[in-house]
């Protein structure tokens, strides 16, 4: 829920911030903002997931994981400032120089609250880790949104990125009542075989995600370099409306799915229906807004950034397209941190990456929306494979995988496909707002009742239920101390 609340104050955010700043603006904090994503992909270095997944976590151990993540994360912050300057050589914008010395203060900020959200997470504690997400997100796009009506430009959204950080570093403390021991005592635990156990599992998962995000990376570089920041941010508009929505959703959603299914492992039938039960609740829900998304490509960017954006559209099309096929790949990576298996992970990492970079590289060739639709078709070759790579040795069997997606996946595309057909002749002229709602409540009745209709779906619908009931706050539950941490 919290991933839905994260969505909307984004969408209010944007549509502000878009009528007041240009695409040009939002293509130049791109260029600083790639490397920041790409540092934040593997901020936590694994830590936060470590802390949720180990069977046994003594006090001792989390406060050495609290001191080690601190430490990798100064560093990082001092190697993002450092690369200010050549970013700014790179693209041509010296601007970048002090952009990324703010950021990469914020990444240290951030950090801060790692290990305190691992604990959380850990006590199952999902309100309390939503609340400060989502507070997160809302004082950043209130700064956000003040430093641009007062003439900040882009550094409006440096603003809202860096009152963001200090949330999700900050707010946490007030939550888990958790303290790390002094950093010498801490020392004396650092080498033990638990510590050591813990760190490797968060090595392993920092790697993955660092080949991976190398892929998605080069999209950014390479139309920052060639295309120019006025593309770039249309660019990044087609991403974050076309894409980011479906990983906000799922972000907050892994963790509460790996923490509960990660208690399940010891009964295998209880784990396969407990993913199955994950899968299909969280597919029926973000396959048929993507859908939406697609087919309401225009209106929807035309209400959220108004009409000096409508060059996004196409892209955002595209990069709809890449999502929906890439949920794929977030089933799998759920299956990889429940089972411990991270060095499959990033195996699968090291091949699939090189595929999207293809994509990307020979999509440059016909600009930025050629990058969009490269993108996608590497997605798609990768679909098959990487399931039959990750279920393989797994606990879980191909039906239980394939059986989970099947309804959602083909309810959302055959409602996208009959809406697509008829909104040109069927639905009136009317204006953008009434005519979004009604393609909306049109789009969902078929969802809803092709769901229903068809076999076992009201079954489904009830496991829906029982998901939705899971996220919602839990009550506070007791921080361990000297014990278990």
């Amino acid at each position: 829920m919290s991933g839905i609340a994260q969505l909307v104050i984004g969408a209010v955010a944007v549509a502000f911030l878009a009528r007041i700043l240009t695409p040009a603006d939002f293509g130049v904090f791109t260029m600083a903002a790639f490397l920041i994503g790409f540092v934040a992909t593997f901020r936590d270095f694994g830590l936060t997931m470590a802390t949720v997944q180990s069977t046994e976590l003594h006090h001792e151990h989390a406060s050495a994981l609290f001191w080690l993540n601190l430490k990798l994360s100064c560093g990082m912050a001092v190697l993002v400032v450092a690369c200010g300057p050549v970013l700014a050589w790179f693209f041509g914008y010296r601007a970048l120089v002090g952009i990324t010395a703010v950021l990469g203060v914020g990444i240290a900020v951030a950090a801060l609250a790692n290990i305190h959200q691992g604990l959380l997470l850990r006590g199952m504690r999902f309100g309390a880790t939503a609340a400060t997400e989502v507070t997160a997100v809302l004082l950043g796009a209130v700064a956000g949104i003040a430093a641009a009506y007062a003439g900040a430009g882009y550094w409006a959204l440096v603003v809202q990125q860096l009152i963001f950080f200090g949330g999700l570093g900050l707010l946490p403390w007030l939550f888990c009542s958790w303290r790390p021991e002094g950093y010498r005592n801490s020392r004396r635990h650092a080498g033990t075989a638990a510590h050591r156990a813990l760190v490797y599992y968060g090595k392993d998962l920092s790697l993955s995600k660092l080949v991976t995000q190398l892929g998605s990376s080069l999209d950014v570089v390479l139309i920052g370099r060639f295309a120019g920041a006025g593309p770039l941010g249309l660019y990044q508009a087609a991403v974050r409306w076309g894409m980011l929505p479906v990983q906000q959703l799922y972000i907050p959603l892994t963790r509460v799915v790996v923490a509960t299914l990660s208690r399940l492992r010891a009964d295998v039938d209880q784990y396969r229906a407990g993913f199955g039960t994950a899968v299909r609740s969280s597919a029926a829900l973000a396959l048929p807004g993507l859908a939406f998304l697609f087919v309401g490509a225009r209106d929807i960017v035309l209400l959220l950034l108004g009409p000096q954006w409508l060059g996004a559209v196409p892209m955002f099309q595209a990069l709809t397209v890449a999502a929906f096929l890439d949920v794929v790949r977030l089933y799998c990576t759920w299956t990889y941190l429940t089972e411990g298996r991270l060095q499959r992970q990033l195996r699968w990492s090291l091949i699939a990456t090189p595929v999207t970079m293809l994509g990307i590289s020979v999509g440059i060739l016909w600009g930025a929306l050629g990058v969009a639709i490269g993108y996608a078709l590497a997605k798609a070759m990768l679909v098959y494979p990487g399931v039959a790579y990750c279920l393989s040795g797994s606990l879980l069997r191909p039906q239980d995988f394939w059986r989970a997606l099947a309804r959602p996946a083909l309810t959302a595309a055959a409602a996208a496909a009959l809406l697509f057909l008829v909104q040109g002749w069927a639905l009136p002229a009317m204006p953008l707002i009434a005519g979004l709602l009604v393609q909306g409540i049109a789009f969902a009745s078929i969802c809803v009742s092709s769901w229903l209709l068809l076999p076992g779906g009201r079954r489904d619908a009830g496991e829906m239920l029982q998901l939705l009931r899971l996220l919602r706050p839990a009550a506070p539950r007791r921080d361990p101390r000297a014990g278990h941490a």
